[in-house]
């Protein structure tokens, strides 16, 4: 047996189907709420802290071991990672799924108060931020021109990031790239 044949033989029970196919279709289609950018709250923090003119195996050793220990301490802590360079340590704290960032980064915080003794005494404070999903950059922004490296920075400086920071919505505008002018006497 096939369906047209069977459709055409019982008229009824295919109107019944169809109708009935539509109408959970319309029903369901207001039922689901799908959000297509949903808020992402990623448990992610980053202590950033400066001991100027260290070499990285120095940071490493007085300043990045040390801030490890007493990320370990904060409780939700999944992943620590970090990373000694010349005059800073970066560590990165993942925590676990569904952590309250704020809560967490209140601990994280109070964890490094009570530990900043343990550093060395030309350590600046460590600088914890959340990492949060909005704050990445939304435009990236190259410019070129015959000008120097020393005069298209001041001309960008000066006049395009002058007028992108004004933008409603804009939060931050860097500028990176060229030299800046020094006079040595």
């Amino acid at each position: 047996m096939n369906l047209p044949r069977a459709s055409v033989a019982r008229p009824v029970f295919t109107t019944t189907v169809t109708l009935l196919v539509v109408v959970l279709g319309l029903v369901s289609l207001d039922r689901p709420r799908i959000d297509l950018l949903p808020d992402v709250e990623l448990s992610t923090e980053s202590v950033r802290t400066e001991l100027e003119g260290a070499s990285p195996e120095v940071i490493e050793r007085l300043v990045t071991q040390i801030i490890d220990e007493v990320v370990a301490t904060v409780p939700g802590v999944e992943e620590i990672s970090s990373e000694s360079s010349e005059g800073t340590s970066d560590v990165r704290v993942r925590f676990a799924w569904g952590t309250d960032q704020d809560a967490a980064t209140i601990e994280l915080q109070a964890q490094l108060e009570v530990e900043f003794d343990e550093l060395p005494a030309e350590v600046g404070c460590p600088r914890v931020s959340k990492c949060d999903v909005a704050s990445f950059p939304v435009v990236i922004l190259g410019i070129s021109n015959k000008l120097g490296l020393v005069e298209l920075p001041a001309l960008v400086e000066d006049q395009v990031r002058y007028r992108f920071a004004r933008a409603s919505g804009v939060v931050q505008v860097d500028v990176g790239g060229g030299f800046n002018r020094e006079v040595r006497i």
